[in-house]
């Protein structure tokens, strides 16, 4: 149960750091890693460009009181992410499966459990044939791979640094002259995959009005889905 002191007073306190530590830059893409969502808060972790950052918001409050830096920590099953700032400490755990609990601990409080929000289908329904494999595309900081699930495009992207899933939802395909481009249908920001069809020439990734990101094909093109 969540110590009402710490969502109360504590709220209240942590509120003020909000505004001194959001980035000044309101036009930024924001890229997110991972949300955690509890029965009464949501945590997640994002980069807005200035660096990992952690915004927490209690849903029975209506009430954001948490938005400061973060680090992370990789580990065999799973990333956990803790703020550098705060009155509290926080701690997510975000599971690379995404058929498995996350977790937000605040102070010494127990462990809440919590679901991954935004994540597409179970890995163990893609990996037994549920799920066709069409493309594969590896930059030097993310993986996005397209893959048929259910009569749907999927489009699912991975951060090579920190191995957190932060995009995985519907995506349409274009033909083009030279290949095929992927566009994802929801997100925070628009990302772009092409895969040429020529096996020997890069794929790349675009995040937004980021450059586009060169990248290797792991896996020739099958034709799309129309």
């Amino acid at each position: 149960m969540l110590n009402r002191r710490l969502l109360g007073v504590g709220v209240g306190m942590l509120t003020l750091v909000v505004g001194m530590v959001r980035s000044p830059n309101a036009t930024a893409q924001t890229r997110t890693f991972a949300r955690c969502e509890t029965e009464r808060i949501t945590v997640r972790l994002y980069d807005e460009g200035d660096g990992l950052m952690m915004r927490a918001y209690d849903r029975l409050n209506n009430i954001e009181w948490l938005d400061v830096p973060a680090r992370l920590n990789p580990n065999r099953e799973g990333t956990d992410y803790f703020n550098t700032r705060g009155e509290v400490a926080v701690r997510v755990y975000a599971p690379d499966r995404v058929d498995e609990p996350c977790f937000v601990v605040l102070g010494d409080n127990p462990p809440q459990s919590g679901q991954l929000i935004g994540t597409g289908p179970v890995d163990d329904e893609i990996e037994g044939g549920a799920g066709r494999p069409m493309a594969i595309c590896q930059g030097r900081r993310n993986r996005v791979r397209i893959f048929d699930f259910r009569d749907r495009q999927i489009m699912r992207a991975e951060s090579l640094q920190s191995g957190a899933i932060w995009l995985d939802t519907t995506a349409r395909s274009i033909s083009v002259s030279d290949g095929t481009e992927y566009i994802n249908n929801q997100g925070e920001q628009t990302i772009r995959l092409f895969i040429p069809t020529d096996v020997g020439t890069p794929c790349t990734i675009t995040v937004g009005n980021e450059s586009p990101e060169q990248g290797t094909l792991l896996r020739e093109p099958i034709t799309p889905l129309r």
